[in-house]
């Protein structure tokens, strides 16, 4: 990729610099000026209804207003109209002199009035100036006659309507004549609204602005474009409702002839009259680029004078002195130390050099303690992974993700494929139970995690199908943030603890039984030796009697009780043993026969696989107890006929014998307190014939290992040779 050269990013970014100011001046100073001419347009519009008004009501409507309420108030008026009656006057007698020279008199003093006119309840009509007669007029039909009627008291003002007479288009004011409450005639005066239009279509705004006049019932009465609107609402001419809704001295756009236009609507308080100035919304755009234009070219002609002395100056004074400094960046990034800034600058670029070089004197000379370091922490790495991936305990590091990031090799042991495979995979794929995982999500989600180890123990199945007990102490690893990032987990294999745990567990109770048997059991046995022999001595003296099996059967279960007290008195861990040195063989071949004969009355064998074993300091009567018991447990065991095999042989300065059967297996339940004397499945038995067996081996110092399933069970009693 090609580099950017400085000169060139400067020159960019001064000119972003100066072009970005500029569009926003350019937005600003357009809005301004489109704002300014928008405001000029409003207040000339505004200007121009101010004149429609003025010409509407102190030109028209005002003096109208004025004439008829003091004709209507006038006595003269009542008298002329008493004297009209139902009379059309056509011209002036002398009856009427004073009447006419009063109404001359009014118009005189009211020069905007053209014409006044009366008419009567009686129909009669007279007009002036004009003397209108037309057979058959009744003033009474017109509508500023109604109109008067319908607001007595006050002069009102009169929708447009077109005269009989001439077709044109007028407006009326005009007040009802009262006399004692009652109404007798009206005065009214005309005004010509084609004469007014024409007024108004002399008033431009702009080049092709005008303006429209609406009345009180939102009528359009001037239309200087379009004639037919005239006597219709906008409404009817599906104009926009902007006639009807917009406030008074607002400007608002709206689509009218096809193009855009801006209206100005004012109302008259007088009269109730709109006045609405229409403008070319184009043609004040193209005022505003006129104005616009200038001022823009002057604004980018001042940008681009600032742009290249900026330019220039930065160049100077600022381009040059970073590039040495960059040059000599570069120089230090690709390892020469020596390199040094020459600028000669007294500013801050000067200062910045002589810094950098201070800089690079000081890299140079803590380079090669940096180097030294950088050696000494490789090898602590190499030492710390060393350790780690040669460690007996299982160390993991799992992410927030529950990714494996790490796993040393140990873990091979306990899974078929090699440990790097597992990096980056999810924490399931160990088969970990689920009360590790659930431990592992509990430590990320707590709110406020302390940094303390958490432990936990649990059963873990390896690929080899064997069970182990491990215990992981789960730590949460904390970098930056609150909640932990990381949790590292060491797990070590506790079984060969736990089963120790078990043995101290059995021993500790296994010496209960002792201590109890040892304190019982001389105690029990006198007495119960007195009742035997007061027992035979009665059976002997009533062997006649009905009671005599009684007295057999109470014998035998003295003589039961009197065995299961020797058992105890087996069990004692100070039990006196007279050990000689004698062949583990030699003692089986002894009592082989027996064994043999107990298994063959339960359709059973026992067989023998002895190897050449060395001799062991051994009580043969205790080993005959032992034997017996464990062969005739293994025969018990199996229901139908099967085989008991009884083996020697020497393993790692230990003499084994082992002892198998081919029954169903223990129970787990069993085999976790084998050993403890009373524990038995018999329903007769007192569950002290493995307690003596482990009696004797510990007696012996030697150790009892179980290996049981579905297919049988198997003892192993180890032996320690002699030195």
């Amino acid at each position: 990729m090609k580099k950017k050269s400085l000169r060139g990013e400067l020159l960019f970014w001064t000119f972003i610099a100066c072009f970005i100011p500029y569009l926003l001046g350019c937005f600003f100073i357009e809005k301004t000026v489109a704002r300014q001419v928008r405001e000029d347009f409003g207040a000339y519009a505004q200007s121009v209804i101010s004149k429609v008004h003025t010409r509407i009501n102190d030109g028209a409507i005002k003096p109208a207003y004025e004439a008829v309420t003091l004709l209507a108030m006038d006595d003269g008026t009542l008298s002329l109209i008493n004297s009209i009656g139902n009379q059309q006057i056509t011209d002036t007698n002398n009856e009427l002199l004073d009447i006419y020279q009063g109404f001359t008199k009014y118009t005189t003093i009211f020069s905007q009035i053209e014409g006044l006119a009366l008419g009567t309840e009686q129909g009669g009509y007279f007009e002036y100036p004009d003397y209108f007669t037309q057979q058959g007029y009744d003033p009474r039909t017109r509508p500023w006659y109604q109109a008067a009627m319908k607001n007595r008291g006050q002069a009102c003002l009169t929708d447009p309507y077109i005269m009989h007479t001439t077709g044109e288009m007028v407006v009326a004011v005009a007040r009802a004549v009262e006399h004692h409450g009652n109404p007798v005639g009206v005065v009214v005066t005309g005004w010509n609204l084609m004469e007014f239009q024409r007024e108004v279509e002399e008033l431009k705004i702009g080049l092709s602005g005008y303006v429209m006049i609406l009345n009180k019932n939102n009528k359009i009465i001037v239309s200087p474009r379009h004639r037919e609107w005239l006597m219709r609402t906008p409404q009817e001419l599906h104009l926009p409702d902007a006639f009807s809704e917009v406030e008074d001295g607002k400007i608002q756009q709206i689509m009218l002839d096809g193009k855009n236009r801006l209206i100005c609507v004012d109302r008259s308080a007088e009269s109730g009259w709109k006045v609405v100035a229409v403008m070319d919304e184009e043609e004040l755009q193209t005022k505003v680029g006129m104005v616009l234009r200038p001022v823009l070219v002057a604004y980018f002609a001042t940008l681009m004078i600032i742009f290249s002395f900026i330019f220039l100056l930065t160049q100077k004074y600022v381009a040059e002195p970073i590039k040495s400094l960059k040059e000599g960046a570069e120089a230090i990034a690709a390892g020469d130390l020596a390199a040094r800034v020459k600028l000669q600058n007294h500013n801050e670029f000067g200062a910045l050099a002589a810094a950098f070089n201070e800089m690079a004197e000081k890299l140079q000379s803590n380079f090669a303690r940096i180097r030294e370091q950088n050696a000494l922490l490789y090898k602590r790495e190499k030492e710390f992974q060393t350790l780690v991936e040669n460690a007996q305990d299982i160390i993991l590091r799992i992410d927030r993700e529950g990714v494996i990031t790490y796993i040393n090799p140990v873990f091979e042991l306990y899974f078929p494929r090699p440990v790097r495979e597992l990096f980056g995979k999810k924490l399931d794929v160990l088969g970990m139970p689920r009360s590790f995982q659930e431990e592992i999500d509990t430590v990320f989600r707590e709110e406020k995690p302390e940094p303390r180890e958490h432990v936990i123990e649990f059963p873990f199945r390896s690929s080899q199908g064997s069970t182990y007990w491990l215990q992981a102490h789960i730590i949460p690893e904390f970098y930056e943030r609150e909640q932990p990032d990381t949790i590292l987990s060491v797990i070590r294999n506790i079984t060969q603890q736990r089963k120790m745990e078990k043995q101290m567990a059995r021993l500790e109770k296994l010496g209960l039984v002792r201590e109890m048997a040892a304190g019982l059991a001389h105690e029990v046995r006198n007495p119960m030796t007195t009742v035997r022999g007061f027992l035979q001595m009665i059976a002997s003296k009533e062997s006649g009697s009905s009671h005599a099996s009684y007295y057999h059967i109470m014998i035998e279960e003295l003589d039961r009780a009197n065995n299961i007290i020797s058992e105890f008195l087996s069990l004692a861990k100070n039990k006196a043993i007279n050990p000689v040195c004698t062949n583990l063989n030699d003692v089986i071949h002894a009592i082989a026969p027996l064994i043999q004969a107990d298994a063959a009355i339960n359709n059973k064998t026992v067989s023998l696989e002895l190897e050449p074993v060395p001799d062991l300091l051994l009580d043969k009567q205790e080993i005959h107890q032992l034997l017996l018991n464990m062969v005739r447990n293994g025969l018990e065991a199996m229901p139908g006929k099967g085989t008991v095999r009884i083996k020697t042989y020497l393993e790692d300065r230990t003499v084994v014998l082992a002892i198998a059967d081919q029954g169903g297996g223990i129970q787990k339940e069993i085999l976790e307190h084998i050993g403890i004397p009373f524990q038995t499945t018999k329903e007769s038995a007192a569950g002290l014939g493995l307690a003596i067996c482990y009696s004797i081996a510990s007696r012996h110092k030697a150790q009892i290992t179980v290996h049981t399933g579905s297919q049988g069970t198997e003892f192993f009693v180890h032996f320690p040779v002699m030195p």
